[in-house]
């Protein structure tokens, strides 16, 4: 059976981006009202997701009932992905490239679906088809 993934193809201009854990934390503690966070600005740009992976990251950081409610309200305005279990057989082809498996399957994530990564950590994901983009860079979108 053929692996399922994301139709995102559209007749608008709407970028879909892979949204890593960073980028939704700075979200969470962004205060500044005179400059929309980076989160913010994609969502401006295009439809925004993350994975259950990033979901469970942030839920494990929070420490107060406060911060698990912002979390929870955060995630209602993304499109939270599930794994589909075939992921797992490309991780061969990338454990060389990454520290641990999330890091590997957030990639995998990002070019199975043809999402662009966003992070703040763009040097995890240089290279292969997946473009990256990083709030430091966020006029300009590379091929990594």
């Amino acid at each position: 059976m053929p692996e399922k993934t994301l139709n995102l193809k559209s007749k608008t201009t709407n970028k879909h981006y892979l949204v890593d854990t960073d980028i939704l934390f700075d979200h969470l503690i962004h205060n500044n009202i005179n400059k929309n966070s980076f989160l913010t600005s994609l969502m401006t740009k295009g439809e925004c997701f993350t994975t259950i992976l990033n979901a469970s990251e942030l839920f494990f950081s929070a420490t107060t009932e406060e911060h698990r409610i912002a979390i929870k309200k955060l995630l209602y305005g993304l499109k939270v992905l599930g794994l589909n279990s075939r992921y797992v057989l490309d991780i061969p082809q990338f454990s060389d490239r990454f520290k641990n498996y999330r890091e590997c399957l957030f990639y995998i994530v990002a070019e199975k679906n043809n999402l662009i990564i966003a992070t703040n950590t763009p040097e995890k994901y240089k290279f292969g088809k997946v473009k990256v983009v990083s709030q430091l860079k966020s006029n300009r979108i590379t091929n990594k």
